[in-house]
């Protein structure tokens, strides 16, 4: 193959031009390697399960019997994993930027709220905590959370753009403040979204508050504010934070209001300071709070660096609880050693690559918005649960993306992957097109382009001035 130097490059009219557009427009070299990637993470995902939830499920959770059903969860998963690919290739195929209007964006926003409120009082309660919404079938609201929000800055983000550019004499005029943009662009949807995360926290589900939080001011940092909206925009969180941080610290110990925050924290988000203290020498702590945090940790090691092989583990015999969700990374690296660990990371950072590849090349803000805010969520909770299993973080019962067994998760997986994908097909640009969307913020007010005046008014306005004039000559 010949090799396209400079020259031929810029020669727009030659073949080597024409043939390295084509194949640089080409919406394949973005789509087909996401899809690869994929499934191939989905079918190593299922042998995973299958291999490691053989064992529980053998036993039924609800009687505790023997129940020779060893593909019950794979078959479930298979399920979850059908109806989260077909959406994953219908959002795919649908241009998103018809969902660009703010109606929808108020609509994403009022519906997650909804359902979080109601998860607050009719939800489904398991072990203290009320993250579960039953509408038919059983889901966690929180995951509806993460991609609305994502989806719904996007949406804000570049309607506000919009609006700038529809009016820029009132751009010149009014949104140069030293507030507008702070307000804008940062206070206002980033308290909302804040409001929304909140509800999470009280379910309360501490992890799912973190991920949510991450993921937005990821979005945010990626929506091109400046420096000086970002530095504006947080100072009324810091000054809020000193001042409850010095009324706590102010305020005596046997204050009923600190009495009573006390009583909240320990009694809803107990749970939290045990999975906290795992890493530390804490004799208060029992063998029933570290036997699934040592015990995952001790099958990772055994596995050596090939492992003790495929359906081999015997950490999987309920020594390790959970051990098809939260702890899978564990089980997998005794069945398959460091080496399969590796691959296993090695597929993530590969889909991590292509997703951010299809980020750089987005068209404008909206687009590189969604989806740098989907793969932030993919990736984070791949890292996070990885990162639990070998003991980085504490527990945070999070799941292997396309891995572990969830069907909620699968399906939200997939379709914010359908997203990246969406992307990739309608939002990118050519290399040899790019035409860069900026954010009047970054524009010079003395160097916007204000609408022309129409040629007969300013005709007018002279003739004006000039019969003016000669009436005062006249006079004179």
């Amino acid at each position: 193959m010949r090799f396209i130097t400079k020259k031929t490059v810029a020669e727009k009219s030659s073949p080597q031009y024409l043939l390295a557009k084509r194949r640089v427009e080409s919406k394949y070299l973005l789509t087909v390697p996401l899809w690869i990637i994929l499934f191939a993470l989905i079918m190593w995902g299922m042998v995973i399960l299958y291999s490691v939830s053989a064992a529980t499920a053998y036993i039924d959770a609800t009687t505790k019997e023997i129940v020779p059903d060893a593909a019950f969860y794979v078959r479930k998963q298979l399920g979850f994993t059908a109806v989260g690919l077909v959406l994953a290739f219908l959002i795919s195929r649908f241009p998103i930027d018809k969902l660009k209007k703010p109606f929808i964006m108020f609509g994403i926003l009022g519906g997650v709220v909804a359902l979080l409120l109601a998860t607050r009082f009719i939800g489904v309660s398991r072990n203290g905590a009320r993250r579960w919404l039953k509408l038919g079938v059983e889901f966690q609201t929180s995951e509806l959370l993460k991609v609305g929000a994502v989806f719904a800055y996007a949406i804000y983000r570049s309607w506000i753009i919009s609006l700038r550019k529809k009016s820029p004499e009132m751009n010149a005029k009014l949104t140069f403040g030293k507030w507008h943009f702070a307000i804008m662009d940062f206070l206002v949807p980033v308290t909302v979204l804040i409001v929304c995360d909140l509800l999470v926290l009280f379910q309360p589900h501490t992890s799912g508050f973190i991920i949510i939080g991450i993921i937005v001011f990821v979005c945010v940092l990626c929506s091109g504010l400046s420096l000086r909206t970002w530095f504006m925009g947080l100072l009324p969180y810091l000054v809020l934070a000193g001042v409850v941080v010095g009324a706590i610290i102010v305020m005596p110990s046997d204050s009923p209001i600190k009495i009573k925050v006390n009583d909240y924290l320990h009694s809803h988000f107990g749970h939290v300071f045990t999975r906290l203290a795992l890493d530390s020498d804490d004799s208060t702590l029992s063998k029933d709070d570290t036997m699934q945090y040592d015990n995952a940790f001790a099958a990772l090691g055994s596995g050596g660096m090939n492992g003790v092989g495929i359906g081999n583990s015997r950490s999987k015999y309920h020594y390790v609880p959970e051990a098809h969700t939260d702890y899978i990374y564990a089980i997998y690296v005794e069945e398959t050693g460091m080496l399969g660990g590796s691959i296993l990371i090695g597929m993530y950072m590969l889909m991590f690559a292509l997703c951010m590849r299809v980020a750089i090349r987005a068209k404008d803000i909206f687009y590189r918005i969604i989806a740098v805010g989907y793969t932030t969520m993919i990736m984070l909770e791949a890292v996070l649960n990885i990162s639990v299993n070998l003991q980085v973080t504490p527990p945070t019962g999070v799941s292997l993306p396309f891995v572990s067994y969830g069907g909620t998760a699968q399906v939200i997986f997939l379709c914010a992957y359908g997203m990246i994908i969406s992307v990739a097909r309608n939002g990118t640009y050519s290399k040899f097109d790019f035409t860069e969307e900026r954010d009047p913020e970054f524009t010079d007010p003395e160097k916007l382009e204000l609408p022309e005046e129409p040629v007969e008014e300013v005709e007018e306005v002279t003739k004006k001035k000039v019969a003016q004039k000669r009436r005062r000559e006249v006079r004179r």
